[in-house]
């Protein structure tokens, strides 16, 4: 008799454990699909703006090439990259 309420005591036990086990993992499966949204915000971003850059040097590049190369050019370059990330 007293080994099954030793047993019964054991079971509710576990039982709570697996409980607390699983509320925990919730949460923290909760924290971890808001971080990973984040990082993912921050990487489109981040793709974004240097498919911006590279057009902005493509075009720089292709102006110095075609020989259209002025001071002017450089200058207009900087101004707009300066702009564009201070906002």
């Amino acid at each position: 008799m007293e080994t099954l309420i030793h047993a019964d005591i054991f079971f509710v036990i576990a039982s709570v454990g697996v409980v607390i086990v699983i509320i925990a993992g919730s949460i923290a499966s909760y924290y971890i699909v808001k971080i990973l949204k984040n990082v993912r915000h921050i990487t489109d971003t981040a793709r974004n703006e240097t498919d911006k850059l590279s057009e902005e040097l493509g075009s720089f590049r292709k102006n110095v090439s075609e020989n259209k190369f002025k001071i002017g050019a450089i200058f207009g370059l900087i101004y707009h990259l300066v702009k564009r990330y201070n906002k």
